[in-house]
């Protein structure tokens, strides 16, 4: 299971507006899962949809299960000012 805390700021590419996207709307699901030498390597995707950003996606790699392995974000050409914080919670 995905955590996430805090608040994603991100300036516009074309304005240089900086919008807030608080963590809370921010929901990850299981994309695809792998079988490792330490058990099961989990990707998670949130695709976001801004009214002026447009598709904004966050993508992070669970690795052995309850450690983020590794993370990455295409935020549509803007500009990443502050990241949320993306962590696992094993249940």
């Amino acid at each position: 299971m995905i955590t996430v805390s805090g608040t994603a700021i991100i300036e516009h590419s074309g304005t240089g507006t900086t919008y807030s996207i608080p963590a809370q709307d921010i929901h990850f699901e299981v994309v695809e899962v792998n079988e490792r030498g330490m058990g099961a390597e989990t990707a998670h995707k949130a695709e976001y949809e801004h009214p002026d950003l447009g598709e904004l996606i966050w993508t992070a790699w669970e690795y052995p299960t309850g450690d983020i392995e590794h993370q990455e974000y295409d935020l549509n050409g803007h500009k990443l000012i502050q990241n949320i914080t993306v962590g696992a919670a094993v249940d």
